[in-house]
């Protein structure tokens, strides 16, 4: 692209392209971008691309946004990627590919970047990649999963006592999930958070996690109403969604 187009793509600082771009050709362009903070992409072809013969470091970039067009393993992209500043981190996929913990692990490695928000909504993880993930990345903040990525109360019960997710203030959980172990996760964050006494008599959490957002059945939001009350009551949000989710709903 840059060869195609005349623009000071040495001080782009943010592009977005909805258009689809072959894999070879978004790091050819990359390359030319070391300014940029902000980028979304749509590519394709990876599996056709070369193996990567020079690193793409990308010193400013703080959110970093790629669709992938294709059902195909996406390390290849991601491989010569360098980037030290990266916070936010959104993958999408309409078909619904796995979560590559390799390609993480690698990315984390290469550039000592501290992810704070990452979206798999559309992408499906193994569960122990979901605790790798969480212990990999303590200063996540924001994360959403799949609803084919299966939570376990375990995973839970060890985000409630802050073991990890202890940044957590935002927990999307895509698809329909048991509440009890969700409502358990809050319960045991507000006990291990100090608290104090708000001005109705309720305890209220200074827990970093505030928000969850989630779909349970009808009959266990009235199974669970007074616990759900409680933990309202102490500062947290619950977002209990009346119909699920499309697949591919962002």
């Amino acid at each position: 692209m840059p060869y195609i187009f005349t623009f000071p793509w040495d001080r782009l600082e943010s592009f977005r392209c909805d258009s689809s771009l072959q894999a070879e050709h978004c790091h050819e362009m990359l390359l030319s971008c070391q300014a940029l903070q902000k980028i979304h992409v749509r590519v394709f072809g990876i599996k056709y691309s070369p193996l990567p013969t020079v690193e793409i470091p990308l010193p400013n970039l703080v959110s970093f946004s790629v669709q992938l067009c294709d059902q195909e393993n996406y390390d290849l992209f991601f491989l010569p990627l360098i980037l030290p500043a990266l916070r936010s981190l959104w993958i999408y996929n309409y078909d619904g590919v796995a979560w590559s913990h390799g390609m993480y692990n690698g990315l984390l490695e290469r550039s000592g970047c501290s992810i704070e928000h990452i979206y798999l909504g559309t992408i499906d993880a193994e569960t122990r990649d979901v605790l790798t993930l969480f212990q990999r990345s303590p200063s996540l903040t924001s994360v959403t999963f799949s609803h084919n990525t299966i939570i376990t109360p375990e995973i839970l019960y060890m985000i409630g006592r802050g073991e990890v997710g202890g940044s957590l203030v935002q927990l999307f959980l895509k698809g329909i999930h048991e509440l009890d172990p969700i409502l358990t996760m809050l319960e045991l964050r507000r006990s291990v958070s100090s608290s104090n006494t708000g001005p109705r008599g309720n305890r209220l959490s200074d827990s970093s996690l505030k928000f969850i957002e989630t779909y349970c059945t009808p009959g266990e939001i009235l199974a669970h109403a007074n616990r759900i009350e409680s933990l309202r009551g102490s500062g947290f949000e619950i977002s209990l969604l009346k119909s699920v989710e499309g697949y591919f709903q962002l």
